[in-house]
Order: C-alpha cells, then sequence, then structure tokens
C-alpha cells in the first residue's frame, strides 16, 4: 500500500493499492464535489446490482441522485470511494460507506463493486479502509 500525500495533488489523501490483477487503484475519502462521479458510477451498475445497493429501482441514473450524500458528517461516518488510478482516473469502480447514529447504537456500511471488477480483491481493499 502506497499513501498519496497532499503534494500529490490529492487534498483529502487517500491510498494506493493493487488489485489481484495487478491493476492499480486509488482509494480516497469521498468528497463533495463527487455527486456526478456517483451518478456515473450507479449507471455502471447492473439492475441486479442497483437494486441490491439502492433498494430500490429507478429507469436511469437521472431518475435518482446518489443514493448516499456525498457531504459525509466526519463525526458519524466515513466513505471511501475507489478509482482506476493514471491515465483512466475520474472512473469511479468501487465506493464504502460506514455511519452510525450520534449515540453509536446503530450503525450501517456498505460496500459496493461494478460487475466488471468484481473477484479482484476490491471490495476486500474497501473495506479494510473502513
Amino acid at each position: 500500500m502506497t499513501t498519496v500525500s497532499d503534494n500529490a495533488g490529492w487534498q483529502d489523501g487517500g491510498w494506493i493499492e493493487n488489485l489481484r490483477d495487478g491493476t492499480r487503484v486509488l482509494i480516497r475519502p469521498i468528497r463533495p464535489g463527487d455527486a456526478e462521479l456517483e451518478r456515473r458510477f450507479l449507471g455502471l451498475l447492473t439492475p441486479g446490482s442497483r437494486r441490491v445497493r439502492c433498494i430500490e429501482t429507478f429507469r436511469t441514473t437521472s431518475d435518482a441522485g446518489p443514493t448516499q450524500p456525498t457531504f459525509i458528517d466526519p463525526s458519524t461516518g466515513v466513505a471511501y470511494l475507489a478509482e482506476i488510478f493514471g491515465a483512466a482516473a475520474g472512473r469511479e469502480i468501487g465506493v464504502a460507506r460506514f455511519s452510525a447514529d450520534v449515540d453509536g447504537d446503530d450503525f450501517e456500511f456498505d460496500v459496493s463493486v461494478t460487475d466488471e471488477w468484481h473477484r479482484k480483491g476490491l471490495g476486500m481493499l474497501l473495506m479494510k479502509h473502513l
């Protein structure tokens, strides 16, 4: 694992990881400006994966914004997204989220990976960083 420093151009840092097939990905905190990335990510999911991820159906990704906000309250949650590192940067291929209620009694998390990136270890890497 390589940590991306602020001087590398990533304001909030992140981690460069290698998938099982050698593909390098950047796992970084989700930021308020990532709403369009999230929308495109939802469009990459198959209808079955979208149903599991969103617990609702919609005809197109323009019918629904991201099901989770890109504004994360750091006192109760964290969210990381994964992008292909390098030339294909700017394409979200996975996301992991954790949130708790303010009392810390209940929490939820989810990890979603686009179908073409299944079985490469991305989900496990996202969980590791949660």
